[in-house]
């Protein structure tokens, strides 16, 4: 996925300085890691319902949905300046080792596990559609578009680094404006536009929130500026909450016009949690995260990998409440941690080290 980097604060021209160690990047891939495995265990969130479990669910997920996008962000920040540590031969080789190689894998056994428990057997033709639709395993939907990014990357990297600056703040701007908060708006109106063809083509995918990273993590953004950016984090993160909670139970079912990732409120809110942890001074809560996080920040990407498998064992067991607050947040922590051990033993054996 994406690779650590480390800057500091000193500033040059708005532009970071690469120089003393900074683990700014480890926490945000630990944090977005375990987001993810409790966002996988509050499913709760899907089952639509005026109760109060429902409710919770919901702020759960408001709270937690920046993982996603937050993934993308490293990967901006970490690899559209890997000209400056390896060719693009070795770029490409990288992310097939690192990521396409374990998705397969982790897929044909995922696949194989499936058919096993139903006795069903797919051809191969079906197998290997299965597979490259991520239908065995629908967490993976994330793979494919990370590898988009990928490709996009080598593209972006050519753009002189004295052009980036303003380059990606109008690339930033224009997505954002066409592609997220257009059809957010146009929602709320008694009109209709041709959503498919006006976009900002250059924005495609996720390269908006790639783009984002990348800028927030190489320029520094003056106290004011970060104010905005906080408080509009804030307004993303309650109009998830309160919105979703507000248009559900208006329509009696889920509501997903405050949900998306590429939507308004989660872009602003995911921005905003990148750049509190980008700007955190060495404090106690760093000597925590240092403690507490960092061991974990070589397990990340092991754990996104082999959490489905986990929380596939997980509810076979039958004592176990799903629905329950205790298991979507306590329960989550603990998936996590079970996760992380597994990606551990497996890190160790000759023959499962290479896709974890």
């Amino acid at each position: 996925m994406a690779e650590k980097n480390n800057y500091h604060d000193k500033t040059r021209g708005g532009v970071m300085i690469k120089a003393e160690k900074k683990n700014y990047i480890t926490y945000l891939t630990v944090l977005a890691s375990l987001a993810v495995v409790m966002l996988h265990c509050n499913f709760r969130w899907y089952g639509f319902g005026y109760e109060r479990s429902w409710v919770t669910s919901n702020f759960l997920r408001s709270v937690m949905i920046f993982a996603v996008p937050v993934f993308f962000m490293v990967t901006g920040a970490t690899l559209i300046d890997y000209r400056k540590r390896y060719s693009t031969k070795e770029f490409v080789i990288k992310r097939v080792k690192r990521t396409v190689i374990p998705f397969l894998a982790w897929s044909v056994i995922g696949g194989v596990l499936i058919m096993a428990e139903k006795n069903q057997w797919l051809r191969i033709d079906e197998f290997t559609s299965a597979v490259l639709g991520c239908k065995f395993i629908d967490f993976y939907w994330f793979f494919p578009a990370l590898f988009g990014v990928y490709l996009a990357i080598p593209f972006l990297s050519l753009i002189p680094e004295d052009k980036r600056k303003s380059a990606f703040a109008y690339a930033i701007i224009c997505g954002f404006v066409l592609n997220s908060l257009l059809p957010f708006v146009i929602r709320f109106l008694p009109i209709t536009y041709d959503r498919e063809h006006f976009i900002f083509p250059a924005m495609g995918g996720y390269l908006l929130l790639v783009l984002i990273g990348y800028y927030l993590s190489h320029f520094e953004l003056i106290k004011k500026q970060r104010i905005v950016v906080y408080s509009l984090g804030i307004v993303g993160l309650l109009m998830m909450i309160f919105g979703t909670w507000w248009a559900s139970f208006d329509a009696g079912k889920i509501s997903y016009m405050f949900e998306g990732y590429q939507n308004v409120p989660c872009v602003l809110y995911s921005t905003a949690i990148f750049l509190v942890v980008r700007n955190m001074k060495s404090s106690k809560l760093t000597r925590i995260f240092d403690r507490v996080l960092v061991p974990f920040a070589g397990l990340a990407y092991g754990i996104y990998l082999v959490q489905w498998f986990v929380l596939h064992f997980v509810a076979k067991v039958e004592w176990i409440d799903r629905g329950g607050i205790w298991y979507r947040t306590l329960g989550g922590v603990s998936v996590y941690l079970i996760c992380a051990a597994v990606v551990w033993v497996l890190k160790k054996m000759p023959v499962t080290r290479r896709i974890v």
